[in-house]
């Protein structure tokens, strides 16, 4: 079992390492469903998210997260209707995906997949693969781990997507982006859900996090030690577009996103980014429009209809959620 501040230390192992929908809450008795702007019924949850280490989803009914009480982590089920919580299953639960009744996921421990019901009675194992990311989207279950592949939701027909090794992924229009490594440069590719019909779309200075948005694809150029500049790749045009300046003294790394809006993340010193101050920024990406916040210290920023949830970075115990604009921070669990 992993000791306090869990979530912090595996997220700047991931940050260090080349790997790197609230909602309203509605009180309500009724049966319906009572979130807005939900994800689509046919995934588990956002690739945003699952950047995120993937510990908070939802679906018509619940939001489901993973709380730390002590040494001891516990997968928690809430109501969105009345409020009330109680634990499901006992562990580390990693990359939650919740679709028709079951919740997808990676054991923090031997990072396996799992699949279990919603109420946590009954809990079987998929695959004996590591994995350090997957993602459930239209019947299939697409991991990352030596290899990138994809199975059936109940573990069969297992097939390799790519031998390349891939740093970051994002599925946007039924296709497949992911970033590797080569020679020190990151390549970014496309390819079709099936792996077939693989191209090479650039390769450059590219940070950690890309996102996908309306045809194209933002990322962070990194300036060596510093911060960067979020930069807007064109796929139609094939250009190049700097969207934002970051201050070269505070690295950046891209979070999340929800539809037009990009979260960013930047640490104040770049050799002590656990004892570093961290600044919460959001940038329309429609308009230009860019703000930040120091009133979250914040990690694992998951975005859940129209709210952000994060854990608070000194307990990891504490989850909050509060509006885009920083607004209304308010405590969840």
């Amino acid at each position: 079992m992993l000791k306090n501040k869990k979530f912090l230390i595996i997220f700047i192992a991931i940050l260090q390492s080349i790997f790197l929908s609230s909602c309203a809450l509605i009180p309500s008795n009724s049966e319906e469903p009572v979130l807005t702007n939900l994800m689509p019924e046919n995934q588990g949850n956002t690739i945003g998210n699952l950047r995120n280490l993937g510990v908070i989803t939802n679906d018509n009914y619940y939001i489901y997260y993973m709380a730390v009480i002590g040494s001891e982590s516990f997968l928690n089920r809430r109501s969105i209707g009345s409020g009330e919580s109680r634990a499901i299953g006992a562990g580390d639960f990693l990359y939650l995906n919740v679709v028709d009744g079951f919740i997808y996921y990676a054991d923090g421990t031997s990072n396996k997949i799992y699949r279990m019901t919603i109420d946590g009675e009954q809990n079987e194992r998929l695959s004996e693969t590591r994995v350090n990311f997957l993602f459930v989207l239209d019947g299939t279950i697409y991991a990352l781990g030596s290899d990138s592949f994809a199975m059936n939701l109940d573990g069969t027909n297992v097939r390799i997507l790519s031998d390349n090794s891939i740093h970051d992924i994002y599925f946007y229009d039924n296709e497949i982006y992911y970033a590797t490594i080569i020679n020190g440069r990151t390549l970014l590719y496309r390819m079709e859900l099936t792996g077939e019909n693989r191209e090479l779309i650039f390769q450059g200075n590219m940070g950690r996090n890309f996102f996908v948005y309306k045809g194209n694809i933002y990322y962070i150029e990194a300036l060596g030690p510093g911060g960067g500049s979020i930069r807007k790749f064109d796929d139609s045009t094939q250009e190049f577009f700097t969207v934002h300046s970051i201050d070269r003294t505070m690295p950046g790394e891209l979070v999340n996103r929800k539809d037009n809006i990009l979260f960013y993340m930047t640490f104040g010193m770049p050799s002590m980014p656990l004892a570093s101050p961290w600044t919460f920024h959001w940038i329309d990406l429609n308009t230009g429009e860019a703000n930040s916040t120091d009133s979250a210290d914040a990690i694992l920023l998951h975005v859940i209809g129209d709210r952000i949830f994060f854990y608070d970075r000194e307990t990891n115990e504490q989850i909050y959620m509060m509006n885009f604009d920083g607004s209304d921070v308010e405590r969840f669990h």
